[in-house]
């Protein structure tokens, strides 16, 4: 298969972890974000409400769009303001 490409630490870009660690320590997030670091806890929250939304649909607990899911249940709406929390604190 093709070969990945590797950030400085040594991260595969071909994966979302590494694609997403490439990110945020991009010399651009630096230049947005006084506290760029704080973006990692982003990852548990989006790991939570992923991993929601697999076992609820997993028991056949979600039956609409997953869009509409994310903006009328609870729990997506708390995660998402949670997400919106962590950014602004970055900033």
């Amino acid at each position: 298969g093709p070969a990945l490409r590797h950030t400085a630490s040594g991260i595969p870009c071909g994966s979302s972890a590494g694609s997403r660690a490439a990110r945020i320590t991009s010399h651009e997030v630096e230049v947005l974000y006084r506290h760029p670091g704080r973006m990692w806890l982003i990852d548990p929250l989006l790991l939570l409400w992923l991993s929601r939304v697999w076992l609820l649909a997993s028991r056949g607990e979600m039956d609409e769009d997953p869009v509409v899911f994310a903006v009328t249940d609870r729990m997506s709406i708390l995660i998402g303001i949670a997400v919106l929390m962590v950014a602004i604190a970055a900033l």
